[in-house]
């Protein structure tokens, strides 16, 4: 479990850990320089359980807070969890039978709950079962919730762990890389509770997201096409290098319109409407900002697109009906967004 500044929600983390029905275990909590009271609770935690080993670093971000909690792991396998998220009792216990009973499978995730900042329940998000369903949806999305995963810790680290430059996107990196040549699978039970909260919506971490996203599945068709990346990776990535990959502006823009809206479904879905309401207004304030209409024509197809799962969901039909025909408005004349209004239709049938 990383941990930067997360005093707010890490003890009720820690704590739905050390519940767990499966009880032998290490936890490896890496420290990435926090400079709240997180350092002062995980000492306290330390030294009540013998279970826990805190490792401290300067702070470095996520991705190297994942490698070295990675290689500070001396198990076969290896549980992800987050600092403000809540495991359910028997979450552990599930994941370590189930890879003991199925030695393909590289990693097993789970369905979780969304929840609201204070902690009130939301929608449970279920990702597919199937492994073969799995490879073929990781060319769009990804298909595994992070911290409900549980992995086979040598296969993770010869693939090479998590790659900074894909930072935002890091996990969906290591699917698509282990996916190559081992299975990955969901268990269909809720196990854990993911907490969502505004401050998890800043713009510049949307763009870097949206662009992480996109070299994903770039790399991802290259090792397919010619059973290896052809490019080397850069220390950040930036839209010149998504050029070299094929990427276009537009596409950028597509994606990351696609990752705010997903936010806004996850506000709307912890039950936190007025969050979503802010996201959604700066959301379109934007495209409005930035004359550009393709840009304008895609926030609007992608937030009727939103409001029309929304509206279906609750059995309202009519809402239903005219979100979807803004939709089709905002579509009309527009390949790119037709086809893909058409991948999403598919991907829910």
């Amino acid at each position: 479990m990383p941990v930067y500044n997360g005093e707010r929600f890490l003890a009720e983390a820690i704590e739905s850990i050390l519940g767990q029905t499966f009880a032998d275990f290490e936890f490896v909590i890496v420290d990435d320089g926090s400079t709240d009271t997180s350092p002062a609770i995980l000492a306290d935690y330390a030294s009540r359980d013998p279970r826990i080993r805190v490792v401290t670093q300067a702070n470095a971000g996520i991705v190297a807070a994942l490698n070295r909690g990675l290689a500070e792991c001396r198990t076969a396998l290896v549980a992800r969890m987050d600092a403000d998220d809540v495991s359910l009792p028997t979450r552990l216990e599930r994941q370590v039978s189930f890879l003991a009973a199925h030695p393909k499978v590289a990693v097993v995730g789970t369905a979780f709950r969304l929840i609201s900042e204070d902690g009130r329940p939301g929608t449970i998000v279920a990702h597919p079962v199937n492994a073969d369903t799995i490879r073929k949806g990781l060319s769009r999305a990804t298909m595994l919730g992070h911290p409900t995963v549980m992995m086979r810790r040598d296969a993770v680290v010869h693939s090479g762990g998590y790659r900074e430059a894909l930072r935002h996107a890091e996990d969906y990196d290591l699917w698509t890389r282990l996916s190559d040549g081992h299975e990955l699978t969901n268990l269909p039970e809720c196990l854990l509770s993911y907490r969502t909260h505004r401050g998890q919506v800043s713009w510049s971490q949307a763009e870097a997201q949206a662009m992480a996203t996109l070299a994903v599945r770039a790399l991802s068709a290259q090792r397919r096409r010619f059973g290896k990346e052809t490019v080397s990776l850069p220390k950040t990535m930036d839209r010149d290098f998504l050029l070299t990959l094929g990427v276009s502006t537009r596409d950028v823009e597509d994606a990351l319109i696609a990752c705010v809206a997903g936010r806004i479904s996850d506000l709307t879905f912890a039950g936190m409407p007025d969050e979503a309401a802010a996201v959604r207004r700066e959301l379109a304030d934007t495209a409005r900002q930035s004359g550009l209409s393709s840009f304008t024509r895609s926030t609007t197809a992608r937030l009727a697109w939103s409001d029309f799962g929304l509206a279906w969901r609750d059995r309202r039909w009519l809402p239903a009906l005219r979100a979807l025909a803004t939709c089709a408005r905002s579509t009309a004349g527009d390949w790119r967004l037709l086809r893909a209004a058409l991948d999403r239709l598919t991907s829910c049938a």
